[in-house]
């Protein structure tokens, strides 16, 4: 499955992983759903671990500012983790770089949510 939802409860914090193109169908729709579902839920520290995926398109990264808006609304936290070079040049031209915490590595992320150590 292209969508894998865990988490860590002791520090309060939702890992989603992706592997796979996300490019505005099915997939992208999973991930929306998936995190409307961890917002619906009070989770208010989330990563979303890019470490698998091939490739986004400007529908995905619609999701992920929707999350981003979303989570900021809720006094919560989005950080993106593990994002291959090829998408972080998008987000490097497009100066998201300056709009979401992106982290080298899952425990990276997980670890600048105040300091929490998986």
């Amino acid at each position: 499955m292209p969508i894998k939802v865990s988490r860590i409860p002791i520090v309060g914090v939702a890992v989603i992983e992706h592997s796979g193109e996300l490019t505005g169908g099915i997939e992208t729709e999973r991930l929306r759903s998936a995190i409307n579902e961890l917002s619906a839920g009070g989770n208010k520290r989330l990563v979303i671990d890019f470490g698998k995926t091939t490739y986004l398109d400007s529908t995905a990264i619609g999701v992920l500012t929707w999350a981003l808006t979303r989570y900021s609304k809720n006094e919560g936290e989005v950080k993106l983790a593990n994002i291959p070079d090829n998408i972080k040049n998008v987000f490097v031209m497009t100066r998201l770089t300056m709009v979401f915490d992106v982290q080298s590595t899952q425990e990276d992320a997980i670890a600048s949510f105040g300091g929490i150590r998986r």
